[in-house]
This record gives C-alpha cells, sequence and structure tokens, in this order.
C-alpha cells in the first residue's frame, strides 16, 4: 500500500512520530532511574518476602510495563530490517501491554477488596470499568492489515496500520 502525503502532511507526521519518541525516551528514562534508586527498597521490602498474588502483580507491573516501553522505543526508533521481525516484536509488546493492564486491574480491584473489608460489590464496581481499557486495546491489537517499515528518514521504525481502537 502507497499513501502520499503533501509536504505539509509530511512534516506534521514527521513532527509528531519524532514528539511521540522524544515523550517515550523520557518516559523510559524517567521508569528506569526509578527502578535503579528504589532497588535496594524493592530487594528488601518485595523480593525477600513471601510471594503472594499481589507482589506478582506488583512485578508484572512494574517490570513488564518497563520491559514495554523499551520495546516500544525500539519499533519507533530502530529500522528493522524484515517485516517479520517487525510483527515479532510489535506482537510482543502488544502482549506485555495488555498483561500490564490486566494486572494493574486485578491489583486494583484487590485493593479495594481488602480495604473495604472484602465486600464483593465495590471490588466488582472497581473491576468492570477497569477491564475496560485492557479489553479494547486486546481487540484492537487483533486486526493489524498491514505493516511497514521505514529505512532511515526522520520516521525510521516499524508501524502496524489498519490497527482498530485503543486506548491507553
Amino acid at each position: 500500500m502507497s499513501v502520499s502525503l503533501d509536504p505539509e502532511e509530511f512534516t506534521s507526521l514527521v513532527s509528531e512520530v519524532r514528539l511521540y519518541a522524544y515523550f517515550l525516551l523520557a518516559a523510559t528514562t524517567a521508569m528506569l532511574y526509578d527502578v535503579c534508586l528504589m532497588l535496594p527498597d524493592e530487594i528488601v521490602f518485595v523480593w525477600r518476602r513471601k510471594w503472594s498474588l499481589l507482589t506478582t502483580l506488583y512485578l508484572i507491573i512494574r517490570y513488564f510495563t518497563l520491559f514495554n516501553m523499551v520495546m516500544q522505543l525500539a519499533l519507533e526508533i530502530v529500522p528493522f530490517k524484515s517485516v517479520y521481525v517487525c510483527k515479532i516484536v510489535t506482537y510482543l509488546a502488544f502482549g506485555l501491554d495488555a498483561l500490564s493492564m490486566i494486572a494493574v486491574a486485578v491489583f486494583g480491584t484487590v485493593r479495594v477488596w481488602g480495604i473495604t473489608g472484602k465486600r464483593y460489590l465495590p471490588a466488582l464496581l472497581v473491576f468492570v470499568p477497569s477491564i475496560f481499557v485492557p479489553a479494547i486495546n486486546i481487540y484492537g491489537y487483533t486486526i493489524p492489515e498491514s505493516w511497514s517499515i521505514i529505512f532511515g528518514g526522520p520516521v525510521a521504525g516499524c508501524y502496524a496500520e489498519g490497527a482498530g481502537p485503543s486506548f491507553h
């Protein structure tokens, strides 16, 4: 599929992609800094304690999210050599993104359940809307129609085109 853009549209697209990549780089750097800064305390208070559902969810949210951010950054700035590798990295990023969002929904639900004295109605009222975002994203991830790899230039990277709705 070939798309032609006039110079003004192309300049706007390049600006948006670059801005997104810069924000993603800044967020990834900040999260990596936080992980390095908090690692000694995390080892003492999380890694050395008895593992539970909440411990597992915390670690999934923390480290899968960081890994997903690195994958997203790679998709934006690394010129992949083949569409096959582009697809693998994209689907891995999609999966990590969905798993992180589901873990956040479950973590929030379990916290509300515990705070409210193990009452199910408030927990259900938190779970139902919080699982909506991952559900929409999982649906959107299943329908990319084509893949593009842009080599060099200001917007090098791997792009899934025609993906469905997505909320972040």
